[in-house]
This record gives structure tokens, sequence and C-alpha cells, in this order.
């Protein structure tokens, strides 16, 4: 999947496929996800879509 302004229908059916998919992953694991939004959706040059929960990482200006 190329990174591009618009997407492809294909290729917004894939990025769904893989949210439902993540959403469900998380609920085996008894996770918690605040929200997905696209702030919290990542995708690679590869295509490969990453799910992130931005607030709990670590604030750059705490110096943790």
């Amino acid at each position: 999947m190329r990174m591009q302004k618009h997407f492809e229908e294909t290729e917004l059916w894939y990025l769904l496929h893989c949210l439902v998919s993540s959403a469900k992953d998380f609920s085996k694991l008894e996770m918690k996800v605040g929200d997905i939004r696209p702030n919290n959706i990542f995708i690679n040059e590869d295509g490969q879509i990453k799910v992130a929960n931005v607030l709990s990482w670590p604030d750059e200006r705490t110096n943790f």
C-alpha cells in the first residue's frame, strides 16, 4: 500500500479489517484501548498497520 493523500476502496477495507482484528486481539488479551482514532493509527511504507495509544507513551518533556 503506497502512502498517498487518498486511499483506494480496497485499501480502506483492508484498514478496517486490520482495525477490527486489532480490537478483537486487544479484547482477547483483556487489554483496554482508550479509543481508536487517526492519531493512534500508524501505517508504514510496507502497508503494515500499527495501533497505539499515544497518550500512554512517555512525554519527551518529562525525560522518562
